[in-house]
């Protein structure tokens, strides 16, 4: 069948023109692969759209439990892998050749190459409704490379509707208050300019209210759920939880709950104190089907790549113990036709105000509130709270060196000539007031936040020999993370607390740290990689005793072989002897 029929029977391409279907003919690649050929394997991030000319192919999945099912056969003339021309997430199912096969591929690079040079083309495409939400899902600056937004919802329209009319009443109070002055009292200023204020504090009210309405939202995205909660410049929140840690949902409505279709969503971790709540959410049962339905699917995606990795494993072994190499040709030990190289977690930048501050901590002007080793990040309490508690025998220390040093030049005006010898009292309270000043600034340096790439640690300490507390957690027990900016001050100054909570240890704060959000940031990252770890040793242990116990049974099973040429005696064989 002819490419260019075959691309014409594809939806994506159903309303490009003759010329663009050429253009499109020729960023693909021909195919003839032998039977058992895998073109494509579940859990790999997918890099091409398929369409098949002649042959067929059987569908496989592995679903979270690890058992893998065929679901489906692809045939002439159909197509698959429409979503990897446009999202990098893994796939879905596996597919493998069962007959000889012509196909081709287009493959992503060259696929966005052709829809940057022609714009007119990318217009005329007809995206399937599920792709286009997933390009269209806003993006926040939370947000990691490489993560998507499934769902993200705000609360019930009631809630904003009730605040516009309040903000509506205000205005007619105000306005009816007036003229009922007026009334009794003839004002000075016209009843009509009152009315302006009133309506103007009206519309005040109402915009304060929308835009407050707009600042609170709860997201699931491919890695967690995010609750956020915002008053500009008065207050902000934001609580996560890992998809894999969240154990229960729970949704209650009221009357009005059920009449106007919004609940109480109530997600719960292993942590006693770990829950997110958001109410007055809509549709709340859409969140909790979103929830499970990529919970399914991380999980099913991990079974299905330990899967691979267990039959890589054993081919390695079984290679090793016929003392042969594994055959190059073979076409189900190959790699798929479509594989790429699971995307790397591209490198944060940090903005022009965070590169500021890191050169003047590094150059000793200002203190160090962040500081980055190879391993770890560590925090300490903001700036501002080093300032508040050395303002005091800071100022008391300049004034009592300007009063040291002028005494010692002989100056004795005032109440210093009452005080004999006051220099020598002034340069003893300057020691005094000095190490009053040291023992503020080590006692803010001491109290120090780090995250490590396998543990959290809290340590709190006094200068010089007295208490210290030390509090440490695996991040492997962290069920949620969240922040919260309290009060106008740390708004406008950029701190705050994040609280941690994890299944053992109880809740870790870190206390008025700087930039909350970047912190509850490098804490989620150093999760994930750490689950993510965490996870490949134990696929490692897996496979590899998997390989061992496979390795036993041969041996077991050559053991019990008879050698060639030797028959067993019937009491051997179980069987009864004869009287003589």
């Amino acid at each position: 069948m002819d490419l260019i029929e075959l691309l014409r029977r594809v939806p994506l391409f159903q309303n490009l023109s003759e010329y663009h279907l050429h253009l499109v003919a020729d960023v693909a690649i021909e195919h003839r692969v032998p039977a058992g050929t895998r073109l494509t394997r579940q859990a790999d991030f997918g890099g091409a759209l398929f369409v098949i000319a002649d042959g067929e192919a059987t569908i496989h999945r592995v679903d979270e439990r690890g058992m893998q099912r065929p679901v489906g056969m692809v045939r002439p003339g159909e197509w698959f892998g429409v979503t990897s021309l446009f999202l990098r997430e893994p796939r879905d199912a596996s597919l493998t050749a069962v007959t000889p096969m012509r196909l081709w591929t287009i493959p992503r690079p060259a696929f966005e190459d052709l829809l940057e040079r022609h714009p007119d083309l990318d217009a005329d495409l007809w995206i399937p409704a599920e792709i286009l939400d997933r390009l269209e899902a806003p993006r926040f600056a939370w947000m990691e490379p490489g993560e998507v937004v499934l769902f993200v919802s705000r609360r019930h329209w009631l809630g904003l509707a009730l605040g516009l009319v309040r903000g509506v009443l205000a205005g007619l109070v105000i306005q009816v208050i007036v003229a009922a002055l007026d009334a009794l009292t003839p004002m000075a200023v016209s009843v009509p300019l009152w009315s302006a204020v009133a309506v103007l504090i009206a519309a005040a009210l109402s915009v304060w209210r929308w835009v407050d309405w707009t600042n609170d939202y709860i997201a699931v995205t491919t890695w967690r759920v995010t609750h956020h909660e915002r008053v500009a410049f008065i207050y902000e929140s934001r609580s996560e939880a890992p998809l894999d840690r969240i154990q229960n949902i729970h949704v209650e409505r009221g009357f009005w709950g059920s009449l106007l279709a919004y609940g109480t969503v109530t997600i719960e971790t292993a942590s006693a104190v770990g829950s997110l709540r958001f109410d007055r959410l809509p549709h709340p049962e859409e969140l909790r089907e979103i929830i499970f339905a990529q919970l399914s699917r991380v999980r099913a995606t991990r079974q299905a790549a330990e899967r691979h990795l267990i039959r890589d494993e054993l081919l390695s072994r079984l290679h090793e113990e016929l003392d042969r190499p594994a055959p190059q040709d073979d076409p189900s030990t190959a790699q798929p036709i479509d594989y790429v190289e699971t995307p790397l977690s591209q490198e944060v930048v940090p903005g022009r105000l965070t590169r500021l501050l890191a050169w003047l901590s590094a150059s000793g002007i200002v203190p160090q509130v962040r500081v980055v080793t190879d391993d770890a990040v560590s925090w300490r309490q903001h700036w501002i709270f080093l300032l508040v508690s050395t303002t005091a025998p800071g100022a008391l220390s300049l004034a009592l060196a300007i009063t040291a040093l002028l005494g010692f030049w002989g100056w004795s005006g005032g109440v210093m000539a009452l005080l004999p010898g006051y220099p020598f009292v002034a340069l003893f309270l300057l020691v005094v007031c000095l190490g009053w000043l040291w023992w503020q600034t080590d006692d803010w340096a001491n109290d120090v936040y780090t995250v490590t790439a396998e543990r959290i640690i809290d340590v709190k300490k006094r200068p010089l020999f007295f208490s210290e507390q030390r509090r440490e957690a695996s991040l492997g027990m962290i069920q949620n993370v969240r922040f919260s900016m309290p009060s106008f001050w740390a708004a406008m100054l950029n701190y705050g607390d994040v609280f941690v909570q994890t299944a053992g240890a109880g809740e870790f704060t870190f206390h008025r740290v700087p930039n909350p959000r970047e912190v509850q940031a490098e804490i989620f990252r150093r999760i994930e990689a750490f689950r993510e770890a965490q996870r490949q040793r134990e696929a490692s242990r897996r496979r590899s005793e998997l390989s061992e116990w496979f390795s036993l049974y041969d041996e077991l099973r050559e053991q019990d072989t008879p050698p060639p040429g030797h028959e067993s005696s019937p009491a051997s064989e179980g069987g009864r002897g004869t009287r003589s």
